[in-house]
């Protein structure tokens, strides 16, 4: 009688709040109000996506400007099939642009291609192909020529959005486009313009997802670019494009196009431009999706009001009952709180407890070996069942064997041994191991599995450790014993080490974070010496950080951490734009070169800074990237590609620590047209006196490489000896400390 008392009360105080809530409600009408808060800075982060976006070709036109091949066709005729190879490539590398073209001073086109992008023409491409001479066109009457052609030298126009919405007979409707122009001069003389077409389809297609707002883009006359309901047919009828008069009333329209910001109960518009000549004006318009609650009538918040008070007292007799069995419902919580649902054991929340109601204890984590691999073969059903017949074993185990068993997630059991009960750590594993690796698992009547176990053992002793540091060092156990490839390890003092050696990792990280957070990567150059002529007019550039306090760390103490961590990329980032920075200050004679790891070269951000940075500072034939030619590259063809790319924007590629992995020559020669130095790995220059096998290896490569036509560097030169042997040998540079240790300043002499 008391709960229904306490219940009866409670529901009487919620009418009450009920009531006041509503009457609230009513008078401030402010369902609304919150969104209005939230219009114009959303309005400012898509006008920012959409000006990130449009500005994100110009370093496209500036590298085919600046690229040699191009600029050898421009001045002397030369070069064409190159650089049609070139746009061919940049195109297929930019899947929405469909088209890239090279117009002379009278309009003629003289080179261009056409991609996947061009998905609106009658024969749907799936390739990349150049426009042979017979189909190519004279331009000088269009518009977007004639705009141009009057741009100054170095400026990248980019002309209106090209609305094609209405479809003409026999032929498909064109999703909206866009052109870039760029003029091109020599010696101050106009040569023609390089055209850049982007197809916008994907860009909206994305641009309009939204939860809480319909997004809409239209042209000054009011026509739809994009419309949230309908993206690919944007007209009425093939002679009328829809406009913003056949989705708002002709008043809302039409203050629309007149004001450069409108704001009227639900919807936000803001003029924009796209080109710098503010020419050309769009609308971007924000319409909140659930806009009609601030338009409730009196009516409707009587009606939410009594649906509110109606649904109170059907609920009370389903409360009354709860109170019941509310003893029933903690019971079922609690055991969801502590039983693993799949195995009916206890689970980690049970470990826990049970250790720390005891003053010593040991711990055995299993872990079934290859487990992710398994369930990819098997499937997540099969290995349910796998799983509990795993489960029913070791029930089985701890049965005969006093101790506990628990489930604490995926394929990981925990056996609990009391510290009345003295075992023999290395034999009770020996035994467990033994025994659970004899019973097949058998999760149907064509399902049977034989697996293999590692495990890890730690020692609980309320006086020195939580339960939660027992488990991590029964974790830390497992973790050594599979990466020294035992199936377990003896408890011993390892565990410290482990914990010492996590330690470092944690202080690596920190240093890693505040280098990528301060900008504070430091380069260091160590030079390279002509070994025909002494002088030294190459360079590599070298990472470094330092501590906390000023202490200078060398890559071998962080780069194989930081490699496994998200910093990583922003690390090379930072290398990258420091040494093209101080490359863009010495002579145009000056090398300098830069690694590139197989995390680098597939990380399109670190790619993208790469070529923007040489670009736009025009150190591209300068700047040699060096690829690491002991990491795992992965797809040759798609290696291939990525070299042939960089080779056609004027970079100089190299083969780094030649000799350190295992070489496959083949790839070697398919890779040599893109590259211009083969790196000798230390490893294989610092033994060559005393060693004839090394020599003559030495011997070998140099010899590949004049065959290859590849310069050859040698690594770790740290004394004269070596130096005039390698000489001697042929070799065509040398680097190491006998020539110049690393520095942060770059000496020329």
């Amino acid at each position: 009688m008391q709960s229904a008392a306490l219940i009866m009360l409670i529901y009487s105080a919620l009418f009450v709040v009920l009531l006041f809530i509503t009457q609230n409600f009513k008078q401030q009408n402010n369902v609304f109000n919150i969104s209005q808060l939230h219009f114009e800075s959303k309005a400012l982060e898509r006008l920012e996506t959409i000006y990130r976006f449009f500005n994100g070709f110009k370093p496209t036109l500036k590298s085919i400007e600046s690229n040699s091949l191009f600029q050898n066709y421009i001045i002397k005729g030369t070069d064409k099939a190159a650089v049609t190879e070139t746009f061919l490539s940049i195109q297929k590398s930019l899947n929405c642009v469909s088209r890239i073209s090279f117009i002379d001073a009278s309009g003629n086109e003289q080179i261009s291609v056409v991609g996947p992008a061009t998905q609106y023409t009658p024969k749907l491409l799936n390739h990349s192909y150049s426009i042979p001479k017979s189909e190519m066109r004279n331009l000088a009457d269009q518009p977007f020529f004639q705009e141009f052609i009057k741009l100054p030298s170095g400026e990248i126009g980019i002309y209106k959005i090209e609305n094609s919405q209405a479809s003409t007979k026999g032929k498909a409707s064109k999703p909206p486009m866009t052109r870039y122009g760029m003029p091109v001069y020599s010696q101050q003389k106009l040569k023609g313009i390089l055209i850049v077409d982007v197809c916008l389809k994907d860009f909206l297609n994305l641009f309009s997802k939204t939860t809480l707002y319909h997004i809409y883009l239209m042209d000054n006359k009011g026509t739809f670019i994009l419309h949230p309901e309908n993206l690919h047919s944007l007209s009425k009828s093939p002679n009328h494009p829809l406009n913003v008069t056949d989705v708002f009333e002709e008043d809302i329209a039409n203050q629309i196009l007149k004001s450069q910001q409108y704001f009227d109960n639900a919807i936000y518009s803001q003029a924009f431009h796209i080109n710098d000549n503010q020419q050309d004006q769009y609308y971007l318009l924000l319409k909140a999706k659930y806009s009609n609650a601030s338009n409730f009538s009196l009516q409707s918040y009587e009606a939410v009001a009594i649906s509110l008070v109606l649904a109170l007292l059907l609920t009370l007799p389903v409360a009354y009952r709860l109170t019941r069995s509310q003893q029933t419902v903690i019971d079922k919580l609690d055991q969801f709180a502590h039983v693993d649902q799949l195995t009916q054991l206890p689970n980690k929340n049970s470990l826990l407890e049970d250790l720390e109601h005891h003053q010593q204890a040991d711990i055995i984590l299993i872990s079934i070996d290859h487990f992710f691999e398994l369930t990819k073969v098997y499937g997540y059903s099969k290995i349910d069942e796998l799983i509990k017949c795993f489960a029913m074993h070791l029930k089985n185990y701890c049965t005969s064997n006093h101790c506990h068993s628990y489930h604490i997630g995926s394929e990981r059991f925990v056996l609990l041994f009391e510290s009345t009960t003295e075992i023999d750590v290395s034999e009770t594993l020996n035994s467990i191991k033994m025994i659970l690796e004899s019973k097949p698992l058998i999760a149907s009547k064509h399902t049977e599995l034989d697996i293999t176990l590692s495990m890890g053992v730690a020692h609980f002793d309320h006086k020195h450790n939580t339960p939660l540091d027992t488990l991590l060092d029964a974790e830390r156990s497992l973790f050594d014993a599979r990466k020294m490839q035992y199936a377990f390890l003896p408890a011993d003092n390892n565990s410290l080490l482990t914990e010492q050696n996590d330690q470092k990792n944690i202080w690596l990280l920190q240093q890693i974070r505040l280098a990528v957070r301060d900008s504070s990567v430091e380069v260091h150059y160590q030079p390279m010496q002509n070994a025909q002529t002494g002088e030294v007019y190459k360079f590599e550039a070298l990472m470094r950080l330092r501590d906390y306090q000023g202490e200078l760390l060398m890559p071998s103490e962080f780069m194989a951490f930081a490699k496994a961590t998200q910093y990583y990329p922003q690390l090379s980032q930072q290398l990258i734009c420091k040494t093209i920075e101080t490359l863009s200050r010495l002579p145009k004679s000056v090398n300098i070169s830069i690694n590139l790891s197989a995390i680098d070269i597939k990380h399109p951000e670190v790619m993208n800074t790469l070529i923007a940075e040489a670009t736009n500072r025009q150190v591209t034939k300068q700047l040699v990237l060096e690829v690491v030619e002991s990491e795992d590259l992965g797809d040759l063809q798609e290696i291939l590609q990525i070299s042939k790319t960089l080779h056609n924007l004027g970079f100089q590629l190299a083969i780094d620590d030649f000799g350190s992995g295992y070489a496959n020559f083949q790839n070697i020669i398919q890779l040599a047209p893109y590259f211009s130095f083969l790196k000798l790995d230390g490893t294989i220059v610092t033994p060559c006196l005393h060693d004839t096998h090394y020599h003559q290896l030495i011997q070998s490569i140099i010899k590949m490489a004049k065959t290859l036509q590849l310069k050859t560097i040698a690594e770790f030169v740290e004394n004269e000896a070596i130096q005039d042997e390698l000489t001697k040998l042929g070799i065509d540079y040398h680097q190491g400390y006998h020539i110049g240790k690393p520095s942060a300043q770059i000496r020329i002499d």
